[in-house]
């Protein structure tokens, strides 16, 4: 290899699940989002509908600057969907493979019914240096059945890098690991301990206890009800690709140009046709309204009165440099 490589990544879990009118139109914001993105392969976590996929990532603009693409559609599970995995590539796609985990959890609620977990394998050639991009997406849930379920998604996770892939080449591995913490003693730890010669690249670059790099946040303004701050979403990297920087991207409507706005038409109603429209969230809207009229009577952060996070979590961007090899 001459010279050294520089990847952009950008991790984001768009909640792309149900088909309504709502989600429609929080499809084309979250692709405005993308399109502005600098990121030389992007990874999306609950994508399950083709439709869905369709308007974030398969025409347009996404299209021309991303043509390489590979997800997780057609390896279904019955009663689950596919694991919800989608990446795109500037980089060419040498091959792929995906996994959608033997172990889940049980069915608590229908969102769990049909939402698959997995992981997706993609080999890229970035001009001429080989690199093996992983993205996955864990069990939810902080129960002690949940955690343990978490625990074998791991395994399974580290068997499928092990079968694909060797971390002695530049390797990188993001998305939705649903850790309920961030301590060494915990599960974090054990995820670290799970995948040995991987790097947390956000604490490798700050300090948690003072920058914790929360990506599912009780101001973001699609959360059915208020919860504790978490760090979901993370970018691990091999020894032998060096950090450069990570940034926590929090996209909403007010990162949109007017044009887009315009374009799109997101507005209250639409948003309240998406909560109706979802069998999940309809149990729930009393709730939903209850937390936002809270919220703007006390003045804080609030989306339907003002600026629409897109999705419950936030993204994670990284930029990292494949050292010498």
């Amino acid at each position: 290899m001459n010279g050294l490589v520089k990847i952009q990544v950008l991790n984001y879990n768009v909640r792309m699940m149900f088909p309504s009118r709502g989600e429609f139109e929080r499809a084309h914001f979250i692709r405005s989002f993308l399109s502005q993105s600098q990121a030389d392969v992007i990874g999306l976590c609950e994508v399950y509908l083709p439709s869905l996929k369709q308007i974030l990532i398969g025409n347009g603009v996404i299209k021309k600057n991303y043509p390489f693409s590979t997800d997780s559609f057609g390896n279904n599970s019955f009663p689950r969907l596919h694991a919800g995995l989608s990446l795109v590539s500037k980089y060419p796609i040498i091959r792929s493979e995906v996994l959608q985990f033997n172990n889940v959890g049980k069915i608590f609620f229908p969102f769990t019914l049909y939402a698959g977990k997995g992981v997706l394998f993609a080999e890229l050639d970035c001009n001429g240096t080989r690199v093996g991009v992983f993205l996955t997406h864990l069990q939810w849930g902080n129960t002690k059945h949940q955690r343990s379920i978490r625990k074998l998604q791991l395994q399974e996770l580290r068997q499928f890098i092990e079968n694909h892939w060797t971390i002695d080449k530049p390797t990188i591995l993001m998305g939705d690991f649903n850790l309920f913490d961030n301590n060494h003693d915990g599960e974090y730890g054990y995820m670290r301990e799970t995948l040995p010669g991987l790097v947390d690249v956000w604490s490798e670059l700050y300090d948690i206890s003072e920058k914790p790099g929360y990506t599912w946040n009780v101001n973001n303004t699609t959360i059915i009800a208020p919860m504790k701050n978490y760090r979901y979403d993370y970018i691990l990297t091999s020894e032998n690709i060096h950090p450069i920087s990570c940034k926590i991207k929090k996209p909403n409507t007010g990162n949109i140009s007017k044009d887009r706005k315009k374009n799109t038409h997101l507005h209250f109603r639409h948003w309240l046709w998406y909560y109706l429209s979802s069998f999940f969230t309809v149990l729930f809207f009393p709730v939903i309204v209850t937390c936002h009229l809270v919220r703007f009577i006390l003045g804080l952060p609030v989306g339907l009165f003002g600026e629409l996070d897109l999705s419950d979590h936030y993204a994670v961007e990284g930029i990292v440099e494949i050292k010498g090899i």
